[in-house]
């Protein structure tokens, strides 16, 4: 649409003279000075966000690193299971204990066991138990001990 050619060779110009973390480090204001459409300035904002998490990675690593660890175990699972709820990982074998632990002291009012993060319904049925994906994901991550 509205990002011409001459804006594209410009962008990759000013991409060749600076590195991405100087992009990165570019702000809205000086944007907008930009001889450019509304539309390819807020592109190029898109761009410069999603950049940026590329740019720390020590800091996205650590946090990849973060949302591994089981929150019931504290450390890295070695049965990994994900939650649908809200998507954190638990040990497989922890996350049902829980659950068992809850259906068993369910009160007459009660709807059933849930998420230890988030608090949604959850029940076994919907966990799947078979992640090696994820598996090898975590041993990849996983710093060296």
């Amino acid at each position: 649409g509205d990002v011409t050619k001459e804006v594209i060779i410009n962008y990759i110009g000013m991409l060749s003279m600076v590195t991405i973390r100087q992009f990165c480090d570019v702000v809205d204001e000086a944007i907008e000075q930009w001889d450019c459409t509304a539309n390819t300035k807020t592109r190029v904002k898109r761009f410069r966000d999603y950049s940026k998490l590329f740019v720390s990675t020590d800091n996205v690593l650590a946090n990849a690193r973060r949302e591994l660890i089981c929150p019931i175990i504290l450390t890295y699972p070695e049965h990994p299971i994900p939650v649908p709820c809200c998507g954190r990982i638990y040990e497989c074998v922890e996350l049902f204990k829980h659950l068992d632990i809850q259906t068993n002291e369910l009160g007459p009012n009660e709807l059933g066991p849930t998420c230890p993060t988030c608090k949604s319904l959850l029940t076994k049925s919907v966990c799947v138990a078979n992640h090696t994906a994820l598996k090898n994901l975590i041993s990849l991550l996983k710093p060296n001990e």
